[in-house]
């Protein structure tokens, strides 16, 4: 033997790579929080900084939520149509 171990079909390595998705998954759900919910933090400082309204700020941030929900519509037409094709076949 040379010291090198191959392993068969069937045979587990010890890592799930599956974890790593899950933990990809938490990060990005936790940024997306972050970027949705903290918005209200830098509202008066971008008022001040830029010397923009009220109205502007806000509508920069409508902006960003609908196209958001636009994504998640395209997002999910995506997934349904070429992702999940090959699981329930």
């Amino acid at each position: 033997m040379t010291g090198t171990s191959k392993q068969g079909p069937g045979q587990s390595t010890g890592v799930f790579h599956g974890w790593f998705v899950v933990g990809a998954c938490f990060m990005i759900t936790l940024t997306l929080g972050e970027t949705f919910w903290s918005f209200g933090v830098f509202f008066k400082s971008l008022e001040d900084e830029f010397g923009w309204s009220r109205t502007v700020v806000s509508s920069g941030y409508t902006a960003f939520l609908l196209g958001h929900a636009l994504s998640l519509v395209g997002g999910g037409r995506l997934v349904d149509k070429e992702l999940m094709s090959p699981l329930t076949r």
